[in-house]
């Protein structure tokens, strides 16, 4: 079983590297010694080896000729032999340069004047203004000329000529002219805030008794008197239904202070119909009336007349 244990015993020489006897059977000569060596060093050597045989070999056999190309394409150098020829080549090379320039100079000078006389032949002129006038027509302004529009620009454009003095006399003419416009705006304001003061305390008045049979007989109003006729009778319902909340507080001397002294009370009647009364009118020096007949009598002038309930007296019965 010992026969088949590999066993690293001896080295590589160049690469020092262990191997088997196997292994190491490539022979290499290296400075006049023969060595046995690993297969990777001995193929390391020979390419080197053939590198070092090509590069030894001369510059002219290493260049090939390509099998394409003719004699024709060959560029034929002149050799300079003296001073005289290296001489006469330079002054021919000048001359070349001197004839190129020459050349890019006329073209270019033809390019820019071929440019110019297209450029004056294609657009002159008239046709700059029949293009401006069309333009016009499409933005929907009035066409105007150069002159007119230069001397649009002077007239908007003009310098101030005026001295320090005469800018602020202008100024203070300015100034007072808009203060004055501010005045009769104020006071057109003002009139305007007293005519609406008036037509609101007009609307709150309330109408007499004996207006309204007028109004209603006036066969002239407009529908402005009567809508001003309807505002006044529901202000006059609101102060009615106010003074009745403040007169409530004091009721029961109210009603106490419209009984006779002599502890007797008035008949608990209405003065009208003879049906059980229920308010007591201050305006009629306390007279009784029922709702219905108060309604009628009273309709339009109820904040003349207030009222108060009215509360039969309890007897006392005498023992």
């Amino acid at each position: 079983s010992s026969s088949y244990i590999l066993i690293l015993q001896h080295g590589c020489p160049v690469c020092k590297f262990s191997f088997c006897t196997g292994c190491l059977k490539y022979k290499l000569v290296r400075e006049g010694k023969k060595l046995t060596v690993c297969l990777r060093c001995a193929k390391l050597s020979a390419g080197t080896t053939d590198d070092s045989g090509q590069q030894s070999l001369p510059q002219a056999a290493l260049v090939k000729p390509s099998p394409g190309l003719g004699d024709d394409s060959v560029v034929k150098v002149t050799p300079i032999t003296s001073a005289t020829d290296f001489e006469s080549q330079s002054n021919e090379e000048e001359s070349i340069r001197n004839r190129l320039a020459s050349l890019r100079t006329v073209h270019d000078d033809d390019a820019s004047s071929a440019g110019q006389s297209h450029n004056t032949s294609s657009i002159g002129p008239q046709d700059t203004v029949d293009i401006e006038k069309r333009l016009a027509a499409l933005k929907g302004t009035e066409y105007k000329d150069a002159a007119m529009r230069n001397a649009a620009a002077q007239r908007f454009m003009a310098p101030d000529h005026r001295t320090e003095e005469q800018k602020v006399q202008d100024l203070i003419g300015q100034y007072v002219t808009e203060t004055k416009l501010d005045e009769v705006t104020d006071s057109r304001a003002a009139e305007q805030d007293e005519e609406i003061v008036r037509r609101l305390n007009a609307l709150k008045e309330i109408v007499p008794p004996t207006e309204a049979p007028a109004r209603s007989d006036n066969s002239d109003s407009d529908t402005d008197s009567t809508k001003d006729e309807i505002l006044a009778r529901k202000l006059a319902q609101q102060y009615v239904e106010e003074a009745k909340i403040h007169r409530r507080a004091s009721m029961d001397s109210s009603s106490s202070e419209s009984l006779s002294d002599d502890g007797e009370g008035p008949l608990p009647w209405c003065t009208i119909c003879n049906e059980d009364a229920v308010l007591q009118c201050k305006g009629c020096d306390g007279d009784l009336y029922c709702t219905s007949c108060y309604d009628e009598f009273h309709y339009d002038d109820r904040g003349e007349h207030p009222t108060v309930p009215f509360r039969k007296k309890r007897q006392v019965k005498a023992k």
